[in-house]
């Protein structure tokens, strides 16, 4: 708290990613919920996986949060298509508008893609493993989830791999235990600074 408490922006970025998270699991959701989830494992541990996930799909919180999920459009991420987007583009003819606003798309997406490979190799230079790896999970979760939001529908299915299905389910759960965790550590924190308040003032009295 000492390190986080001063800093709220933080807590809105948990929040936020946590929104995007849960908006592309719901985009993926027709495809998800068919899916065998084979290939690893036994019958019934992949059985089991697809029963979990069901049952994340079905539950209340995907089907009782709209006002949240509209908090992330991803549409907006990526606008270039018309002439409000980008400065001078009033002046054009609707053709080449169109072209410029996909280039302008082009550029934007490739420099998220050097903003991801950037973190990745940062990462590379944390010394604990453990810390390393689960930071790469979650860097590849939030990835794919961007991946999700942004592929036309019919295109999820063929463009997710394996390994970044399991990245999101992960990355989803860090997150959830973390905003889990929120209330109690404020707590418990309020509750220290209250006994070190008292603890000094009684120091006080003493001395005096």
């Amino acid at each position: 708290m000492d390190q986080y408490g001063n800093k709220p922006e933080y807590l809105k970025n948990l929040y936020f990613s946590f929104v995007v998270l849960l908006r592309a699991l719901r985009r993926a959701g027709p495809y998800l919920y068919n899916l065998p989830f084979t290939g690893s494992g036994s019958d019934e541990e992949a059985r089991n996986t697809q029963y979990l996930v069901r049952r994340l799909l079905d539950s209340q919180l995907m089907t009782s949060c709209n006002s949240v999920f509209e908090a992330f459009d991803e549409s907006l991420m990526f606008s270039g298509d018309s002439g409000d987007s980008v400065p001078g583009f009033s002046t054009l003819d609707s053709k080449t508008a169109f072209v410029q606003g996909n280039s302008v798309k082009a550029t934007l997406k490739s420099q998220w893609k050097g903003v991801f490979h950037n973190i990745s190799q940062v990462m590379d230079c944390i010394s604990c493993q453990k810390c390393r790896l689960h930071g790469k999970i979650q860097l590849l979760g939030i990835g794919a989830a961007l991946k999700i939001l942004l592929l036309p529908e019919q295109l999820i299915a063929a463009s997710l791999e394996r390994s970044e299905l399991v990245a999101l389910f992960n990355t989803l759960s860090k997150f959830s235990r973390a905003i889990q965790a929120i209330p109690r550590l404020s707590q418990e924190y309020l509750e220290f600074q209250r006994t070190y308040k008292s603890d000094i003032l009684n120091e006080q009295v003493r001395l005096s």
